[in-house]
C-alpha cells in the first residue's frame, strides 16, 4: 500500500487541484507520531507537512477558534497532517 500511496501523492501534486488533510488526535504518548512515521515515511517529504497543535497561545486565543487551523490548511497538491494533542 505504501507504493500506491507514493503514486497517489505524485498524481495529487501533478494535478494540483485538491489537497489532503489528515487529522490525528489523541493523548500524549498515544502513538500519533509513530503512526505518522509508519504511514507517511515512504512518501516524498516535499509533498507533506506535519503541523502539531498543542494548547493555544495567548495570541491564538485572541482570534476566533479556527484562525490557527486556516493558517495551516494544505495548499493544492499537498498533504497536511494535523497532530493534535488533547
Amino acid at each position: 500500500m505504501q507504493e500506491e500511496l507514493c503514486e497517489l501523492q505524485n498524481l495529487l501534486y501533478a494535478e494540483s487541484q485538491h489537497a489532503i488533510l489528515v487529522i490525528l488526535q489523541g493523548m500524549d504518548a498515544s502513538g500519533k507520531d509513530g503512526a505518522i512515521r509508519q504511514v507517511f515515511g515512504p512518501v516524498n517529504p516535499m509533498g507533506i507537512t506535519v503541523k502539531p497543535f498543542k494548547a493555544p497561545t495567548a495570541g491564538e486565543l485572541s482570534h476566533d477558534f479556527l484562525w490557527r487551523i486556516h493558517k495551516a490548511a494544505p495548499a493544492k497538491g499537498m498533504i497536511q497532517v494535523f497532530n493534535r494533542s488533547i
